[in-house]
């Protein structure tokens, strides 16, 4: 029996997913902190709690590995698709406006 009460379909585990999107988020983050120290401080931060919540989930039977893995993998992916979307748009925006005439000046 479950540690905990659980209801509904139980793969992928929507708490992995989330947290793995949270960690995505800290990733995004951390580009705006200074210094090297603190970005990874976040990013580490962020890891070992998307690891914890999994453990969690499997500790209280709610889930078994291949649930939390493959919510895991859900987050992970969703976050890869975002970013290379991101990354196509922002060269797109680069390649445009690096093609635009350049105006001569007048005196």
């Amino acid at each position: 029996q479950p540690l905990d009460k659980t209801h509904g379909s139980a793969f992928p585990s929507g708490h992995a997913a989330y947290a793995t999107a949270h960690a995505a988020m800290a990733v995004i983050a951390a580009r705006l902190l200074p210094g090297f120290a603190s970005r990874a401080l976040l990013v580490i931060a962020a890891i070992a709690a998307v690891v914890v919540v999994g453990l969690t989930r499997v500790y209280l039977r709610a889930h078994y590995w291949s649930d939390v893995v493959g919510g895991w993998a859900l987050g992970s992916g969703v976050f890869g698709a975002i970013a290379a979307l991101a990354l196509l748009v922002s060269y797109i925006r680069q390649n445009a406006a690096a093609g635009e005439p350049v105006q001569s000046r007048k005196h």
